[in-house]
C-alpha cells in the first residue's frame, strides 16, 4: 500500500518510500525524494539540500539547487545549516570569480 499512496501522490508515503530504497536503489530513492520535495515535504527537502551540497547518490555539487531546497524549511536546524553553508559558499565563489 505504501508504494500505492506514493504513487498516487501522498508526500509521506513518497518519503517514507523513498527511506526504503535509500541503501540500495539510488535512483529509486532519488525518485521519490525529489517527488516528496517538490510537494513541500521538509525532510525531503533537507535530504535534496544535503545531497546537492555534497554531491551525494550521484547527484552533480549544486549549491543553488542545495540553497533552494534547504530555505524550504528554515527552522530545521540541519537545513539550516545546509543553506547558511551553502550561500557562504556561494558568496565565495562569486567573489572570486569577480577577482578574476
Amino acid at each position: 500500500y505504501l508504494k500505492e499512496a506514493a504513487d498516487l501522490g501522498h508526500q509521506d508515503a513518497q518519503q517514507e518510500l523513498a527511506l526504503t530504497y535509500s541503501t540500495h536503489e539510488k535512483e529509486t530513492h532519488l525518485h521519490y525524494t525529489t517527488l516528496a520535495a517538490s510537494q513541500g515535504n521538509y525532510q525531503a527537502c533537507c535530504l535534496l539540500g544535503h545531497y546537492f551540497s555534497s554531491a551525494v547518490c550521484g547527484l552533480t555539487k549544486s549549491l543553488v539547487l542545495a540553497k533552494h531546497y534547504s530555505e524550504k524549511n528554515p527552522e530545521d536546524e540541519l537545513s539550516a545549516y545546509i543553506l547558511s553553508c551553502a550561500l557562504l559558499q556561494l558568496g565565495k565563489d562569486r567573489y572570486e570569480e569577480i577577482m578574476e
